[in-house]
């Protein structure tokens, strides 16, 4: 019997490339191996991702989501340097940091969760990590990419994929595990909520914060500049989310 196609519900589907099936009816491929999950996480890169994930994963009962560090490298598309982790609990849980025009031809919008972080921390947490030695901090942080952070926020918000705020998580998790029960109707491993104690993330600490005031008044001049630019008047109060 063939799959069903979790876009459509149509079962005339075949096997396509990279372990992917294909809807002969609405053209949507997905991996065959993730229909089972209740959802997939996506994000910008460093946005909360494996916090998110690791969250989900000690909260909720679900099916076994753990990867090896390979398949999660070959996945994001990049080689990590995490030689103390085998293998990630909550792997299978990763979507994509594609944009969401590329990523929900292969998983349905209402089983995606989208998490986001303020863009100012986000860029600079990127460019900390893997930018850092190549060029500074002023020169990364410019225009074209906060615009295109900006592009991949919006097309998972109009796109009508859960939401979630990194700093909201921060702040409260037992509130966002509660909405997200409620929401995908999951069911929870105990009774209370925990949080995760231990940094989870690829190298989890070397991506720091960019928080605005603690830039010095020229790097704090040109994000402000920048932000002002792709936001307009209410940039004040996205880059201090």
């Amino acid at each position: 019997m063939n799959t069903k196609c979790p876009h459509c519900g149509s079962f005339h589907t075949q096997p396509g490339t990279d372990d992917h099936t294909i809807c002969l009816v609405c053209d949507q491929s997905w991996r065959g191996d993730d229909s089972d999950l209740p959802f997939r996480v996506y994000s910008y890169m460093r946005s909360g991702t494996h916090y998110l994930m690791a969250l989900l994963h000690q909260n909720f009962i679900m099916p076994d989501c753990q990867i090896d560090t390979p398949e999660r490298q070959q996945i994001a598309g990049f080689v990590i340097n995490n030689k103390e982790r085998d293998t990630i609990p909550w792997g299978r849980l990763f979507g994509s940091h594609k944009p969401f025009d590329y990523a929900v031809r292969f998983w349905p919008v209402n089983r995606m969760i989208y998490i986001h972080r303020q863009p100012v921390d986000c860029i600079f947490s990127l460019w900390k990590l893997k930018y850092s030695d190549q060029m500074k901090f002023e020169s990364f942080f410019n225009q074209s990419r906060l615009v295109a952070w900006k592009q991949h926020v919006d097309g998972y918000a109009l796109g009508d994929a859960y939401i979630v705020a990194y700093e909201n998580l921060k702040k409260n998790p037992v509130i966002v595990m509660q909405s997200i029960e409620q929401h995908f109707g999951m069911r929870r491993k105990r009774d209370v909520f925990t949080d995760v104690t231990k940094p989870v993330g690829w190298g989890p600490g070397e991506g720091k914060s960019g928080y605005i005031n603690d830039f010095d008044d020229n790097t704090q001049d040109h994000v402000r500049k920048v932000c002002k630019s792709v936001f307009g008047p209410e940039y004040e109060k996205i880059i201090h989310a």
